[in-house]
């Protein structure tokens, strides 16, 4: 087995919020890297920009950084964030 002691990791955390529910849908997705986890967070982001625009949902907010992106319509608040910790 190979010592991973010293790697980085890059993780996706997105929270997904039903505003008018008030639940928190969290989900965890890890790479073994930087480019694969921007990715990843590029196509979630797209992903949940064409649903909305496909049910024609007014989009009050979006931002997409390198390692951070937010949407947010009148229901519903989406946050993706790369994270890269090194494995101890």
């Amino acid at each position: 087995m190979n010592d991973l002691t010293g790697k980085k990791v890059y993780i996706i955390i997105e929270n997904d919020k039903e505003l008018d529910q008030g639940e928190d849908l969290i989900t965890v997705e890890a790479f073994n890297s930087m480019i694969k986890a921007k990715e990843a967070l590029n196509s979630n982001f797209n992903e949940v920009i064409t649903a909305l625009n496909e049910k024609g949902k007014t989009i009050n907010f979006i931002q997409n950084e390198d390692y951070f992106a937010d949407v947010e319509t009148d229901d519903n608040r989406w946050h993706w964030e790369i994270q890269s910790p090194t494995i101890q």
